[in-house]
C-alpha cells in the first residue's frame, strides 16, 4: 500500500476553494490547516491558491502556508507583459511573498 511517507513530493498546491473565503469559514480553515500539517509532516511546501483578499492572506499566513498566490499580488498575464513588468522591480525583490519573509 502506497503511504504518505512513499509519496516523494515537495510542494503542495491547495485549491482556490479551500482558500478563497477561509478568512471567514471555520470549515476551510479546518481543511487547510489539515493539509498544511499533513503536507510539513511529509517535508513539503505548502503553497495556498486563491489569496484574492487580505483577509484570506492574513488567515493563510495564521494557517502556516509557506507561500500564497492570488490575484491579491496580481492578475494572470503572458510572459512578455510579465517581463516588461519586472523592469519596474529590483533584481533582489521576491516575485512572491512567502511566509516569514
Amino acid at each position: 500500500m502506497l503511504g504518505l511517507p512513499n509519496f516523494p513530493f515537495v510542494q503542495l498546491k491547495v485549491d482556490h476553494q479551500y482558500v478563497t473565503g477561509c478568512a471567514d469559514q471555520r470549515l476551510k480553515q479546518t481543511v487547510c490547516r489539515r493539509i498544511v500539517e499533513l503536507a510539513h509532516d511529509s517535508g513539503a511546501q505548502v503553497i495556498a491558491q486563491g489569496g484574492e483578499t487580505r483577509a484570506d492572506f492574513l488567515a493563510a499566513h495564521e494557517m502556516d502556508f509557506d507561500q500564497v498566490q492570488g490575484y491579491l499580488f496580481g492578475k494572470p498575464m503572458g510572459v512578455k507583459k510579465f517581463a516588461r513588468s519586472r523592469t519596474h522591480f529590483s533584481e533582489k525583490e521576491p516575485i512572491v511573498l512567502r511566509h516569514g519573509a
